[in-house]
């Protein structure tokens, strides 16, 4: 079986064998390839050691970067792209879990055996190595879990997983993307060695969450369930949500189900909406009161959800685009927006069009994990406000002070100051055409602008 490779990629394999040190693509690159898929990246091992290898390759012309070295690794870059070059693995690079730490110790010197590093990669579709002579190298079956969809560990899956317990939520964005089934013992293992999750970084941790997040919305609520305890080891908020029954009619779910029907129904890639879901209703639990007939309640629940979401996104490290837009989502994920197109305006105008657009996403998904009765009502009120969007952007209304038809130079031009005054006037001019009092004409606006300023005269 033979691999389509890159010339530039064929090239730094050469120069290993013409070294005698045995070369293999291995790990995502083969597995891509095997699944025709483009890979994103070219990793190469060898028998090399770091010592050998990069004299090598600075005597041929290639820059050589030194990231990651601690774990064997050195960084060849060729017109700009980077290619990884790691010694293979041995079971003494792994250090041992204490404390808060989990890695690989720095690897100075090599070994011959492929077969041992394959064994100490992931998973076995990720334990497959290609040779220019040998072709695919697959000794722990990686091919036939790849052709029956099956994400199993090489090896045993508890000393994979213990090596680096990160792996945990490797194999569930794995399982998400792919839409691969875990194995039992992988499973097994996975629930075994959950405690080992404390001791990753918090920045790994995130990384792997936002990768999880771009799978179908199906398969993030289906391993949200079979795995709750995985996620709520990193997020232990959610946790409250887990079988509290809403004693609403407008609900048939608990929060969790709820939540899980919600995320089924997301029908974009987008890890803004993914987590705005999984976060929406974290405060209900809190939020919680029963009344005299015994409905429940949830008054505030968006600003409690918005606290804890906050919480989780700061302690995770998420970037600063990305939790503040999850939690504006939250935080008015209920509220009503009216179908005229002066509220719809108005809503543009506070979040902007990529967020409204996502609160209009937002609002169809809530209203998937509700009362199915309920549905035929819900659906036509966002269909009215998706027609009323589409009214506006048709328009080229003007929602924002960019869209605005006047510039501050232009009531300086008619007789405003520099400062907070022409600042003042320009919202005062957006409010009116927001509230459609104004058309968004410039004549029209700079009158109105030029009558506040007589008026402004006439008073002193």
């Amino acid at each position: 079986m033979s691999l389509v490779v890159p010339a530039s990629v064929n090239r730094i394999l050469e120069i290993l064998h013409e070294q005698d040190q045995p070369a293999y693509l291995v790990g995502g690159c083969v597995r891509d390839c095997l699944l025709d898929k483009k890979p994103h990246d070219w990793d190469i091992c060898t028998s090399a050691t770091i010592a050998q290898i990069r004299p090598v390759f600075e005597e041929k012309g290639y820059y050589v970067a030194s990231t990651g070295l601690k774990h064997g690794t050195l960084t060849v870059i060729d017109n700009g792209r980077p290619y990884e070059i790691t010694v293979f693995r041995k079971k003494s690079d792994f250090a041992a879990v204490h404390g808060r730490k989990s890695a690989r110790k720095k690897a100075e010197a090599g070994t011959s055996s492929l077969q041992e590093d394959l064994e100490l990669r992931d998973f076995t579709i990720n334990s497959i190595a290609w040779g220019k002579q040998e072709g695919i190298v697959d000794p722990f079956g990686g091919v036939r879990d790849l052709q029956a969809k099956r994400l199993r560990c090489a090896g045993s899956a508890k000393e994979r997983l213990t090596e680096d317990p990160l792996r945990i939520l490797r194999a569930l964005r794995f399982s998400a993307l792919l839409g691969f089934d875990i194995d039992s013992s992988l499973k097994e293992a996975i629930f075994e060695t959950l405690p080992l999750l404390k001791n990753v970084a918090v920045e790994r941790i995130t990384s792997e969450l936002y990768r999880f997040m771009h799978a179908p919305g199906v398969r993030v609520a289906a391993l949200l369930r079979e795995y709750a305890d995985v996620f709520c080891a990193v997020m232990p908020e959610l946790k409250p949500m887990i079988g509290f029954d809403q004693h609403n009619f407008h609900h048939s779910y608990d929060v969790w189900e709820h939540t899980m029907k919600a995320m089924e129904a997301c029908p974009v890639e987008d890890i803004v909406l993914k987590f705005t879901i999984l976060f929406h209703d974290m405060g209900k639990p809190a939020a919680f009161t029963m009344d005299a007939e015994g409905i429940g309640h949830f008054y505030g629940h968006g600003e409690i959800s918005r606290k804890l979401c906050s919480g989780i996104m700061k302690r995770l490290r998420f970037d600063t685009k990305t939790a503040s837009d999850v939690r504006t989502l939250v935080e008015v994920h209920d509220a009503r927006v009216e179908g005229n197109t002066r509220s719809i305006r108005r809503w543009l105008n506070r979040l902007g069009l990529e967020q409204f657009e996502r609160l209009l996403i937002m609002k169809t998904c809530d209203a998937a994990g509700q009362n199915p009765q309920f549905w035929p009502e819900r659906e036509a009120y966002v269909n009215s406000l998706r027609t009323g969007l589409q009214e506006i952007l048709a328009q080229d209304s003007c929602f924002s002070l960019k869209d605005l038809a006047v510039k501050g130079s232009d009531l300086i031009a008619v007789g405003y100051q520099t400062g907070g005054v022409l600042g003042k006037c320009l919202q005062r001019l957006l409010d009116e055409v927001l509230d459609e009092r104004l058309p968004n004409e410039k004549d029209a606006l700079l009158a109105t602008a030029v009558s506040w300023l007589n008026q402004e005269a006439r008073l002193r």
